[in-house]
């Protein structure tokens, strides 16, 4: 069997659609698609097919989401990998590391300047296989949308009572809410 990875397409919906079905079975494919891969504020999902070339079937897809980043101060555009998935008939073939290496290189002269993310056991050969090496380790800190919205009008750090949960486990969390901030 031989293969063709490329970017999916907005005729691809479909395809992603049945994916999503397939990896993530108690997700809702669509509610899924329309929030990480259409609606993201960051942009939309950069995806991957990859497609069987005397059948047409699709074998898999990977996809970079993309995620804003503050990189030594600097804003960044990274791609959080994810959705990695090749059909089980279709395993075993390099289809993941040929995936992450299209995505990789797709990347030149594109807006996202790095990929990161948590590889699960299965993934780190093929993206090891693709090129990938860690660099460094990525920490991230989020707060519920919903209650920053609720906060801000009367909240600004250092006159909230007492001190967040995040920032008793990690010093950094002041720092990382500061730069973000509008005001940052």
């Amino acid at each position: 069997m031989s293969y063709t990875v490329r970017i999916a397409e907005a005729r691809d919906i479909p395809r992603i659609l049945d994916l999503i079905s397939e990896l993530r079975p108690v997700v809702d494919p669509f509610a899924r698609h329309e929030w990480i891969y259409r609606v993201n504020p960051a942009g939309e999902a950069l995806t991957f097919l990859a497609i069987e070339d005397s059948t047409g079937e699709t074998a898999g897809m990977t996809s970079l989401f993309p995620w804003r980043m503050r990189v030594a101060g600097r804003p960044a555009l990274a791609g959080l990998g994810g959705d990695n998935y090749v059909r089980p008939a279709h395993r075993r073939r390099g289809l993941a590391a040929t995936m992450h290496a299209a995505s990789r290189m797709a990347l030149e002269g594109k807006r996202i300047a790095f990929v990161f993310g948590t590889p699960t056991d299965a993934n780190a050969t093929p993206l090891a296989s693709a090129g990938t090496r860690d660099v460094t380790q990525v920490h991230r800190f989020v707060a519920p949308a919903a209650l920053l919205t609720a906060l801000r009008p009367s909240w600004r750090l250092g006159s909230a009572p007492g001190v967040s949960p995040a920032e008793a486990l990690d010093p950094r969390y002041r720092v990382a809410v500061e730069a973000c901030s509008d005001d940052g």
